[in-house]
């Protein structure tokens, strides 16, 4: 689809994100997202407290086209070293939950994969 395996890791192909921004759904890319629930915080709020109309809004477009725009700063994932210690760091609020899993190697951190 868009994305480019290479030997230094996994990244979705510049060409590609033009039309990805015209794609009306996100949350498939949250793996190179971070933070990408807190970015749609206010799309989840609008939700909260039960069944309801969604008013969408200069808000809520918003909040989605900012969420699009992450798209062109997508950072690239890294192959998992099977001698490398992982590490595990979470974030949790009343809107959001965010987790990345990196592994280090040689002092230095790479991503591995984002969950927002």
């Amino acid at each position: 689809m868009v994305h480019c395996v290479l030997n230094e890791g996994i990244h979705l192909i510049p060409d590609k994100l033009a039309a990805l921004k015209n794609f009306p759904m996100i949350n498939c890319f949250h793996h190179f997202l971070p933070a990408l629930s807190a970015t749609l915080s206010l799309l989840y709020t609008s939700f909260m407290g039960g069944p309801k109309d969604l008013k969408w809004g200069r808000l809520q477009e918003a909040a989605f086209c900012n969420a699009k725009n992450t798209l062109s700063i997508i950072t690239a994932l890294n192959f998992p070293l099977p001698y490398a210690p992982l590490l595990l760091f979470t974030n949790t609020s009343w809107v959001a939950i965010g987790t990345v899993l990196e592994h280090v190697d040689n002092s230095l951190t790479s991503s591995l994969s984002f969950f927002s």
